[in-house]
């Protein structure tokens, strides 16, 4: 959703990563289609946040980018 585009715009669930955890705050790593959507769209940082209870889970990003 924050890089307004899903499959029909060649951006695939493996091309978004979340990696981290642990000791390390999550993040967004991407490629493919999505990594050449963020570029067009000019997004330089993406910003996430996980939440989860036992039934529920939530993820939120911000991209930020060149105005």
């Amino acid at each position: 959703k924050a890089l307004g585009a899903g499959t029909a715009e060649g951006v695939g669930w493996r091309d978004i990563e979340v990696q981290g955890g642990g000791d390390k705050p999550p993040r967004l790593v991407l490629s493919g289609g999505a990594e050449e959507r963020a570029r067009a769209l000019g997004i330089e940082h993406l910003h996430l946040s996980l939440s989860h209870e036992s039934d529920a889970a939530l993820a939120f990003v911000v991209a930020e980018g060149r105005a």
